[in-house]
């Protein structure tokens, strides 16, 4: 079924549910169904998604990054459907950076800083104009020692055109002095 109205609805009552093992899987099913329907999708009354303004694509993506964000609220009961989430996520949208960001997230929520550090420099191959992957980066070097890196990466931030980037880099700058 081709109707995104029907897989968002759904999604959103699991996650509201806290029914989180089903969530993980229609989750899943939303992801792998828009690339199977190449992102054409219907809204209400099967009119194509772009009858409304709307971006197929656009709005997968948007509603699943919600829904990881939710996931996270509960991390301890959710990890391992977030990190499931998240792989297969980076292996249907592989320049995407939420699914390398969320599989990060997870990695440093178990310490396991070098992993995390991983995603995010693949993240920051495909848009290095992120400011939160660059962020997410010098705060790993942060967290590890590793102060060169860090300032690094706070200065590109505080170079970028986002006003709360450039606030984070020189924040981030002035704690490493």
């Amino acid at each position: 079924m081709d109707r995104l109205d029907v897989h968002l609805g759904k999604c959103a009552i699991l996650i509201r549910s806290e029914n989180y093992s089903l969530a993980k899987d229609s989750i899943i099913v939303l992801l792998k169904t828009s690339i199977a329907n190449k992102n054409k999708w219907f809204w209400t009354d099967n009119k194509p998604i772009e009858s409304i303004g709307q971006n197929g694509m656009q709005v997968v993506l948007e509603s699943v990054n919600d829904y990881l964000n939710r996931m996270f609220q509960n991390y301890k009961s959710n990890k391992y459907f977030i990190k499931e989430i998240s792989e297969i996520f980076i292996s249907l949208y592989p320049n995407v950076t939420y699914g390398y960001n969320y599989l990060a997230r997870y990695h440093m929520e178990n310490k396991d800083y070098n992993n995390a550090l991983d995603m995010l420099l693949k993240a920051y191959v495909y848009n290095p104009d992120d400011y939160v992957i660059v962020g997410n980066i010098a705060y790993i070097y942060k967290s590890i020692g590793d102060k060169d890196n860090a300032l690094k990466y706070y200065t590109i931030l505080s170079k970028m055109k986002n006003n709360e980037a450039r606030k984070i880099g020189f924040d981030g700058i002035e704690r490493l002095k």
